[in-house]
């Protein structure tokens, strides 16, 4: 017979980064252990609020499975001695079980014979191991920095008033926490903070909701959230600007949550939007609101956790609190004003970026060092570039950044527009902090992406240069993010840059004596190993990447047309014949040393095969060199897929590796030959093509 179970543990308020991943985490330790006893069972409701972690999981089984357990004993060889007798390791094993040698069977395994016992192991009552298994679970659970409490020494991420454990009708006996189980929780802290029983775990979430003033769901609890919000703004003809993460934030921190329109003064909407969105974000947990067209208005939604008797009251709260915060804004914003960013530059002089790499000053310099690679392959004018290059970072020392540091760079957009800067330096210092994440959009424009590239690339040769690359999961300067960034923005935007001699020229501006051509060598396999992750991201073939990074290329988007039009061309028959075909030239050539001869003499070409493959080789390099240089790699494909059959030939009727040495030499600078034009294109012996 299958039961329903009902968990609940109550707690003081939670911290709101803890909510739901705890809440999630416990469910999901709690279900591998019970599969791990085997123990049936159904679908499952996770419930989450500031003061509850729960857990229904219905339809669990009322017993395990009666289960045969093997049990292993010593070797057969150790078992018994020469006489056939048992030994005392033989009897030790049968008396573990009080049973006879004899009684014992044997197990042939690849290390050997060994003595085994099969044991009957009866059905285990689901309800004698939930106290064990719930224990487990809890204190599995990722707590960063757990508390205890009172003269207790067990710990928990905040002290635990209540504990449910509800199995069907009955409660499961024992204690969690020191608190002991029953069948009751709690209601909502203000509006009903009295005990409500459950009587069945089916009746949890809809007695709480109706007696306890409580949505224990937590995604309906945010939809309701935000239902809540859109029909208030709807009543008022306005839309509500709903942010994903405070969403989540303000569900974790009610219960019962109550909708409240606001207002502030019109006169701050002079400020940028997304200094007043942060405003009331930050300050008071509220969402902003606009109009049809999308403009900000004078308005904003809290969400309360009570139903207020005067809810006006709640609201003016709120409004006095806003009010205070956008005038400090407004105040900041007119005090930043005051000063040019170039003004501003000679603070970041006295601001360190890293330790041995100076300061955000030098840092800005040396973006700007590197704009007279990239500002020209972008048809940017450099003198441009290399200007936003160094007011890029002017706004870190600007007092809105130092109260809303998310604002980088939108703030030193905005000031260099109040300043009327042309608009691609606004552009470029508003965009060049993307992408900040994996799926993050990448700068709209060219000088935003041009900017954003160098500070990366500089901030990688900075820190490879310290000696300080990610090591594992451990990646504290963001340093992947930062590469991914880069390709990104080099393959979307479709961009002629060349990594090599960007962290080339990046590591000779760094102020620390190094390694050059070590550091350089490691970054180039850090970013193709970040490359790598992006194909597979995209559905590559894994190891087609060493194809491209064979031939020395070092442009990431050349490098994925290369890939893109070889993805195409692996499932043709001459893929194959080209990878067989380039294996075989790379065995060849690996076998010999010495000074090798580099120039075919065409008067040492014997056999009909070739010569025909010496005029072909002769015939398509020029051709094949065309079509790389104008990036049509599908069509140099095509054109060496016409080896195939002077290829086949060639291996089959030439002994290359001959006893006439002149005759050898001279084949294997032909194979040499064909070497270096499989490289125009590709390596295609790293070809991830199945014979």
């Amino acid at each position: 017979m299958n039961t329903d179970l009902l968990i609940e543990i109550g707690t003081e308020e939670l911290p709101t980064h803890a909510v739901e991943p705890l809440s999630l985490a416990f469910a999901q330790t709690l279900l591998t252990l019970l599969d791990q006893k085997q123990i049936d069972h159904q679908l499952h409701y996770v419930f989450a609020t500031p003061r509850r972690i729960g857990l229904l999981i219905k339809s669990v089984a009322s017993a395990t499975p009666a289960q045969m357990i093997e049990h292993r004993g010593p070797p057969k060889s150790a078992a018994f001695n020469a006489q056939g007798a048992p030994t005392p390791a033989a009897i030790g094993f049968a008396q573990r079980f009080n049973i006879e040698v004899q009684d014992l069977a044997t197990i042939s395994t690849e290390k050997g014979d060994y003595l085994i016992y099969h044991q009957q192991q009866a059905p285990l009552a689901t309800e004698t191991l939930l106290l064990g298994l719930i224990e487990q679970a809890l204190n599995g659970l990722p707590i960063k920095k757990p508390m205890s409490w009172g003269a207790h020494t067990f710990k928990f991420v905040r002290p635990v008033h209540w504990a449910l454990v509800l199995f069907g009708d009955k409660i499961i006996p024992g204690k969690l926490f020191e608190q002991k189980i029953s069948n009751q929780t709690r209601g909502h802290r203000f509006l009903h903070n009295e005990f409500i029983t459950i009587d069945k775990p089916e009746h949890y979430a809809k007695r709480l909701f109706e007696q306890g003033y409580v949505v224990a769901n937590f995604a309906a609890r945010k939809n309701l959230i935000q239902e809540k919000m859109t029909a208030l703004a709807q009543a008022h003809q306005l839309h509500v600007v709903v942010d994903e993460d405070l969403l989540t934030e303000v569900t974790c921190l009610v219960e019962w949550p109550v909708a409240l329109l606001g207002q502030f003064d019109p006169r701050f909407l002079s400020l940028p939007p997304e200094v007043i969105s942060c405003t009331l974000k930050q300050h008071q947990k509220t969402f902003v609101l606009v109009n049809a067209a999308q403009q900000l208005q004078p308005n904003f939604i809290s969400i309360a956790n009570i139903e207020s008797k005067d809810p006006q009251q709640v609201i003016k709260g709120n409004e006095k609190v806003v009010h205070a915060r956008l005038s400090d804004a407004a105040f900041f914003f007119a005090q930043d004003k005051k000063l040019t960013l170039e003004q501003q530059l000679s603070k970041l002089a006295k601001v360190i970026f890293q330790q041995n790499l100076g300061t955000l000053l030098d840092k800005s310099e040396r973006i700007a060092g590197l704009m007279p690679i990239i500002a020209p392959l972008l048809k940017l004018d450099t003198d441009t570039m290399k200007h936003a290059a160094l007011l890029c970072k002017a706004d870190l020392t600007s007092f809105m950044v130092n109260e809303f540091p998310e604002l980088q760079g939108i703030m030193g957009a905005y000031y260099a527009h109040y300043e009327q800067q042309d608009a691609l330096i606004v552009s470029a210092i508003r965009e060049h902090y993307q992408p900040q994440g994996a799926n993050d959009t990448i700068p709209y424009t060219l000088s935003g992406t041009a900017l954003s590239i160098a500070d990366k690339i500089d901030t990688l040769a900075g820190i490879f240069a310290l000696g300080k690359r990610p090591s594992g999961d451990k990646d504290p300067f963001a340093l992947k993010r930062a590469m991914i960034g880069i390709l990104r923005m080099i393959i979307e935007q479709q961009l002629p840059l060349d990594l090599k001699k960007l962290f080339s020229t990046a590591l000779t501006l760094q102020p620390v004596t190094i390694n050059h051509d070590a550091i350089l060598s490691e970054l180039l396999t850090f970013a193709w190993d970040r490359l790598e992750a992006l194909l597979r991201e995209a559905q590559f073939p894994p190891g087609i990447l060493q194809c491209v990074t064979a031939t020395g290329c070092t442009k990431p988007y050349d490098m994925y047309l290369r890939l893109t039009a070889l993805k195409e061309f692996m499932p043709k028959i001459e893929a194959l014949s080209l990878a067989s075909a380039h294996k075989r030239v790379n065995n060849l050539l690996a076998k010999q040393s010495g000074d090798l001869k580099q120039v075919v003499n065409p008067n040492l070409l014997q056999e009909d095969q070739e010569k025909e493959l010496a005029q072909l080789i002769h015939k398509q390099h020029d051709e094949l060199l065309r079509l790389c240089q104008q990036q049509n790699y599908a069509a140099a494909l095509l054109r060496l897929a016409e080896l195939k059959p002077t290829l086949d030939a060639f291996f089959d009727k030439v002994l290359v590796l001959c006893e006439d040495e002149a005759l050898k030499q001279n084949r294997l600078a032909l194979l040499r030959q064909l070497n270096a034009l499989f490289l125009i294109m590709a390596d295609f012996s790293h070809l991830p093509v199945a014979p």
